[in-house]
């Protein structure tokens, strides 16, 4: 299961009864940058910290007006 998949089942999972699509969709693309960043950190270079640190920038950019507090809140809590 890729970080794409383990971040929808895990949104998925969750009670979002009332929130806007766009916000479970920046909530899933939170959880799977931050999967993703965690993999490449395991590589241990600096190209791969870096290009972590550039993705995870660019989803909370991209999430926008989405990047609601309760997204917020969701995602630091660990869903």
């Amino acid at each position: 299961m890729d970080c794409v998949d383990a971040a929808e089942a895990q949104v998925a999972g969750g009670d979002y009864a009332g929130w806007s699509a766009g916000e479970t969709t920046c909530l899933q693309r939170l959880v799977a940058s931050d999967c993703a960043s965690r993999a490449w950190a395991q590589d241990g270079d600096a190209q791969s910290s870096e290009a972590a640190a550039r993705y995870q920038s660019r989803v909370l950019e991209d999430c926008g007006a989405d990047l609601t507090e309760r997204v917020r809140a969701a995602f630091e809590s660990g869903l």
